[in-house]
């Protein structure tokens, strides 16, 4: 393997990885996917791809042999004194064609340039079997696997070498782009909406010109937390419930900081701490103290979101009644109708992903802004 960082494969999204997976299992090649580490590489071929293709979880081997040598790819040998042979056990992470025969398979070979040489030497034998059969070894896998590649690049703070020619030649490669619209659709149907850096993520990036979400690395990386698609994740599960940890700035600047890094973390914590400090506010809009602030973007966010969280907990024994009985009316008539265009739509969309079925409300039109 050579020490080059450059890469020049075309950048895709990721519905684009899957469908030019598909592509490429058509024209016999190998996908090849690389990229930064927490961009979703590994989970969009083991998930999305297999569900596109329809091949069940079961029938997805997922095989990553950083660290490891060749003999955990071949199998050990085991002496035959009978018959003075010797022949290697079947190492189970493989779909083996005495086990999965002519079923569609997928086999994700992941972090492949990470692997040590004399492994990922072991899977030339795949790219371009002499008899038309790929093996490992002495080993057949079944007659269709379709085989994928996942690498990290240098220039993503990885130490991974590059991939030799034979492999590249051999494969489809693209590098995998995650945006930030694709990652929301993704959270909000993994129940995610309801974190405060879901709309911090939404409504700030871009701001300033800083990308919060999935910037590059710096040229001199030491090693510092930074903002991916993974750590995000872990950001937004922290924090779609977790109300004591909201209303501690401290504590809270410090786990989000060490989750996607000094400058995100800081602006998340900032958002967070807005949001917290609102939901008094929404008490008194509720009582009808107070009003919706007209004129500062931020407050409506806040105290929206501030809403939306106390209307889910109050939603969460039976959402479908909370609304046909009229308990969510004040969210709808003091809330949301009074926000601005964009954020009304905005509410009504992200209180359905969270659980609250305004869909059923009679003032939806209103709320869609239609």
């Amino acid at each position: 393997m050579n020490t080059s960082s450059s890469s020049s494969s075309p950048k895709v999204s990721a519905n684009e990885a899957v469908a030019l997976a598909q592509i490429a299992f058509k024209a016999g090649r190998i996908f090849h996917c690389e990229g930064k580490g927490g961009g979703g590489k590994t989970s969009i071929l083991k998930k999305d791809l297999a569900k596109a293709m329809e091949i069940p979880p079961e029938r997805v081997y997922l095989l990553n042999m950083s660290g490891m040598g060749p003999q955990e790819m071949l199998g050990y040998g085991i002496v035959d004194n009978e018959n003075r042979d010797l022949y290697f056990s079947k190492p189970e992470q493989w779909p083996h064609a005495t086990a999965v025969g002519e079923d569609e398979c997928l086999l994700i070979l992941d972090e492949v340039t990470n692997w040590d040489h004399a492994s990922l030497s072991l899977c030339r034998s795949l790219l371009d079997p002499v008899d038309g059969i790929p093996r490992i070894g002495t080993h057949e896998l079944g007659s269709n696997v379709h085989i994928c590649m996942t690498s990290n690049r240098a220039q993503d703070g990885s130490r991974s070498m590059v991939l030799d020619a034979p492999f590249v030649s051999r494969s489809l490669t693209v590098t995998l782009e995650p945006t930030l619209d694709g990652f929301l659709d993704w959270a909000a149907t993994e129940g995610l909406a309801s974190s405060p850096l879901y709309a911090f993520l939404k409504y700030s990036q871009g701001l300033n010109e800083v990308d919060h979400f999935n910037p590059e690395l710096p040229k001199r990386w030491v090693g510092a937390p930074h903002p991916t698609p993974r750590s995000w994740h872990a950001a937004l599960q922290l924090t779609q419930s977790e109300d004591e940890l909201l209303a501690d700035s401290t504590m809270l600047g410090l786990a989000l900081k060490g989750l996607v890094g000094e400058s995100a973390g800081l602006a998340a914590t900032a958002f967070c701490y807005t949001v917290s400090r609102y939901c008094t506010t929404v008490s008194g809009i509720r009582s009808g103290s107070e009003d919706l602030p007209s004129l500062d973007t931020t407050a409506q966010y806040a105290v929206i979101y501030a809403a939306l969280r106390i209307a889910r907990k109050e939603s969460m024994k039976d959402p479908e009644a909370y609304v046909a009985s009229g308990e969510a009316d004040w969210l709808v008539e003091k809330i949301i109708l009074p926000a601005k265009g964009e954020l009304k739509r905005w509410a009504y969309c992200t209180a359905s992903a969270i659980g609250i079925p305004l869909k059923n409300h009679p003032r939806r039109s209103a709320m869609q802004g239609a």
